[in-house]
């Protein structure tokens, strides 16, 4: 797995990308945007908590939601062939647009969920096979900022997103300094991204990467990291 960073022209950018994902190394470039290329990685949609003694893990960080009145996963979620639904922020951020993050198959796709009556039978659609699925905010589609009006939305904080490029590579891309979820969808767009979902961050966006000694390594610590309730782990094939 390797990570870099972004802000600077866009041609030197992918030239590095393109240079990276042929390496083994992690690599570090402390200019922006702190990009996780997980193109060579599968990956996978937990509800309990990943094993760090799992050296096939190279990278893990919370994924949807957490609700604080019940403790479990906030929004429309499937998981091990079941779907579950705790509609709390939905209601609460009524309005704003909401997201769909699917892996069948090791394949992962993002889905635009406002039809709720519709984003019911993919989910469903989703369990039979077997496959994961879970709601969080959609920041851009097909090239395109969506825009977020909720005030404390666009307040600043570090963010973070599992993002697809238009060259067909997922990377998790976050924020280097605190941004409104508007500004930070500007900044994916300007990485030559054509979708992102957001991703669990404030106090329960604590994740870890394995480095190339095989040390685990804090990403963005945070204060509720002992209540989260889901995450996405990316591991060797």
């Amino acid at each position: 797995m390797k990570i870099f960073y972004n802000r600077f022209p866009l041609f030197l950018a992918l030239i590095i990308l393109t240079h990276l994902t042929n390496s083994q190394d992690i690599k570090v470039y402390n200019v922006g945007l702190r990009i996780y290329d997980i193109s060579e990685l599968s990956v996978d949609f937990l509800n309990q908590r990943p094993d760090r003694n799992d050296t096939a893990i190279k990278l893990c960080i919370p994924a949807a939601f957490t609700s604080t009145t019940k403790g479990q996963i906030d929004g429309l979620f499937v998981i091990n062939g079941h779907r579950y639904l705790l509609d709390t922020l939905h209601r609460k951020y009524k309005g704003e647009i909401w997201g769909g993050l699917s892996i069948i198959n090791d394949e992962i796709a993002i889905y635009n969920t406002d039809d709720r009556k519709l984003t019911m039978q993919i989910a469903d659609s989703i369990a039979k096979i077997g496959g994961d699925f879970f709601e969080q905010f959609l920041l851009v589609q097909d090239g395109k900022v969506k825009t977020f009006n909720y005030e404390r939305l666009n307040a600043p904080y570090i963010r973070r997103a599992l993002a697809l490029s238009y060259d067909g590579k997922w990377n998790i891309i976050e924020s280097k300094e605190s941004l409104g979820l508007n500004s930070f969808a500007e900044q994916l767009i300007s990485f030559h991204v054509s979708d992102a979902i957001y991703l669990d961050m404030g106090s329960y966006g604590e994740g870890w990467i394995r480095d190339e000694n095989n040390q685990i390594k804090t990403i963005t610590p945070g204060s509720n990291s002992h209540n989260q309730t889901s995450w996405l782990i990316f591991y060797n094939r």
